[in-house]
């Protein structure tokens, strides 16, 4: 079949028109037609008395300027949709947010409005906008790249998780410190896994660096969770790591090993166990019902907060939770007491159930005290999530830590007043020593137990019991090989005479032993003459920090310290990446390709570099990847 643009130049041209029952349509598409409008405008050229050669160059100069200014603008489009993680593609490709985006554009801009209005080659196909986003998401790439290659030193930070179509995603972080010793964590984009294996894992790591073009020789950190597959000691992909570098320390995710901490001392003691299992149930019950929290909110004050669920996986950040049952306890008594009298349904029965169990002491006092010990857990997790953190802020976090709960256990006395005196105000019972249940005459095999004498020794018992759960699992946690040798380069540094010995050895060729020995010497000089104490290596990192000309003088002090600052301590970068995910990637974008993905990904992540994007090199590399293309924009 003969195309219809050829057939009618045909029959204006050459044969003739004929097709009289259609002549108004085809009058309009004639019109339309580049040929007559090159004809009209070389008739008015020579009626002019000018040059046609000349006038229709300047004419296709003028016509790629107005094709350049639309497809810079379908270019920025492109990027204000991506920058703001807003679905480009709809149902229709008509009613998608691009095109709607464009036609909205359109209506203050002629150019705009003209390119639309063509019948091909408009460049707004899918492809087309995958062609934009790959070029886009490479220049951040490569924005980041140069970042860390200029920072000779970089450690990973690699974590997993399922999107909505329920595709494994791992995504991969790199983290480095600069000439300034500021530290950066960076989002390089996800990674679709077939499977989950140490080997696979680590394969996809080493293509990822191969890809980035950087040195795995060069990689001094890694920090994962405490699944085997990434954190195991013999086959995980620490090791498969640590045997092609040894000096790529690693480092149990800090934040996930403190809600271990968390989730095993609640667990080991029986009473805080069924607690928390009380009151995550107890949320649920009336959240689980509109009517039911219809009813609850009701009986709240008007800027009361609502109730939140308990968090599945992460356990210290259920402090927001039990923080609102503690507040709204009054309410939430007399909700269930309501429930009970009104709703004749196993509803009913369960609600008198928890109001049983709120009006017993012993839950309050569980509360009061998992309260107030989470908010102290919750405050050191928030600043553990810090992208800038390094691991000896990390270790004083720690200590303060330990020191507060040091200070809850020996300060009962004051704990168990203000629980009394909040439980006697909200109408509780008085507390009772529970009784102590006897074991049958043919199981007793000598004296009876301890008996308490008062209630407050027992309730007192229970909560040492959790303190000192917790204490030991902190000391248990992070005392790994890691941050023993980061306290070793603590001393070292800090510690006079000075005797560097134990960084030197391990990091190799990566620092001069007898130059970093004379480096660190001349700094405790340089401070005692200007009246300053070195005591830690953060007041170290502090003092080169602020004053370049050290940094300038001391450059084997220097690289010690941005060896030690580029070691990760959480994995919360890679974890803040699947919050986004989570919205790219929805139910209503479920087949969106891995390829898409991760250029959306990197370009809603890092909007910063996306905003400083050099606008004319997109389209420039755009235009030249094609010759229709450079015949139509030009350069």
């Amino acid at each position: 079949m003969l195309d219809d643009s050829k057939c009618q130049k045909a029959a204006f041209i050459d044969d003739g028109f004929s097709n009289w029952k259609k002549a108004v349509q085809r009058f309009k598409g004639h019109e339309q037609s580049d040929c007559h409008r090159n004809a009209v405008m070389k008739t008015a050229y020579t009626s002019a008395g000018v040059n046609v050669v000349s006038g229709l160059s300047k004419a296709k100069r003028e016509e790629m300027a107005a094709a350049k200014s639309a497809l810079r603008k379908i270019v920025t489009s492109i990027v204000f949709l991506a920058r703001q993680g807003i679905a480009i593609r709809g149902k229709t490709e008509e009613n998608s947010n691009f095109r709607q985006l464009l036609s909205l554009r359109a209506e203050d801009a002629d150019d705009l409005r003209s390119w639309l209005a063509r019948s091909q080659y408009k460049w707004v196909s899918h492809d087309i906008q995958n062609d934009i986003l790959h070029q886009l998401s490479d220049s951040v790439l490569h924005d980041l790249i140069i970042g860390i290659k200029a920072a000779d030193y970089y450690s990973i930070m690699i974590d997993e998780t399922a999107d909505c179509s329920q595709h494994e995603q791992l995504v991969i972080c790199f983290r480095y410190c600069d000439n300034e010793l500021h530290i950066h964590e960076v989002f390089t984009g996800f990674y679709e896994l077939a499977h989950q294996d140490a080997a696979t894992l680590f394969t996809v790591v080493r293509d990822v660096l191969c890809r980035f073009n950087l040195d795995i020789h060069r990689c001094r950190g890694q920090c994962f969770d405490g699944a085997a597959n990434v954190a195991g000691s013999l086959n995980g992909v620490q090791a498969k790591l640590r045997d092609v570098e040894s000096r790529a320390l690693f480092v149990h995710c800090a934040s996930h090993s403190i809600n271990l901490v968390v989730q095993d001392s609640v667990s080991s003691i029986p009473a805080y166990r069924d607690a928390f299992n009380t009151f995550g149930t107890l949320i649920a019950f009336v959240r689980d019902s509109p009517k039911r929290l219809r009813i609850f909110e009701s009986l709240q004050h008007t800027d009361a907060k609502a109730l939140r669920p308990f968090c599945p996986t992460r356990w210290v950040l259920r402090e927001s939770a039990l923080t609102v049952v503690k507040v709204n306890y009054l309410e939430l008594w007399r909700f269930l007491d309501e429930i009970s009298a009104s709703d004749k349904t196993d509803a009913g029965a369960k609600a008198a159930g928890f109001s049983s169990q709120l009006s017993k002491f012993s839950t309050y006092f569980n509360l009061a005290t998992l309260v107030h010990i989470f908010n102290t857990l919750g405050t050191v997790n928030q600043a553990m999530q810090a992208s800038n953190l390094h691991l000896q802020q990390a270790s004083k976090l720690l200590s303060n830590l330990k020191s507060l709960l040091q200070s809850f256990r020996n300060n009962f006395g004051e704990i168990w007043k203000a629980v009394t005196d909040e439980a006697c105000v909200l109408g509780i019972d008085a507390p009772v020593i529970p009784r102590t249940r006897r074991a049958p005459r043919r199981l007793d095999s000598g004296p009876d137990g301890h008996s308490f004498t008062t209630p407050e020794e027992f309730y007192r018992q229970t909560f040492i019991a959790l303190i000192d759960t917790a204490l030991g699992g902190i000391e248990g946690r992070f005392s790994s090989d890691t941050w023993t040798f980061l306290a070793e380069v603590e001393s070292a540094l800090v510690s006079q005479p000075v005797t560097t010995a134990v960084i030197s050895d391990f990091y190799g060729s990566d620092l001069n032993g007898d130059r970093l020995d004379l480096h660190v010497s001349m700094f405790h000089d340089l401070m005692r003459q200007q009246g300053k104490t070195v005591t830690s290596l953060g007041d170290i990192v502090d003092i080169l920090k602020a004053d370049a000309t050290i940094r300038v003088l001391l450059p084997e002090l220097t690289t010690a310290v941005r060896l030690i600052l580029t070691i990760p301590v959480t994995t919360c970068t890679a974890e803040r990446s699947f919050s986004g995910l989570r919205r790219l990637k929805t139910y209503l974008r479920s087949t969106m390709s891995q390829s898409r993905l991760n250029h959306v990904a990197v370009l809603n992540v890092h909007r910063e570099l996306l905003d400083k994007t050099d606008i004319d090199a997109v389209m420039n590399d755009f235009i030249d990847r094609c010759p229709v293309r450079r015949n139509t924009f030009g350069k």
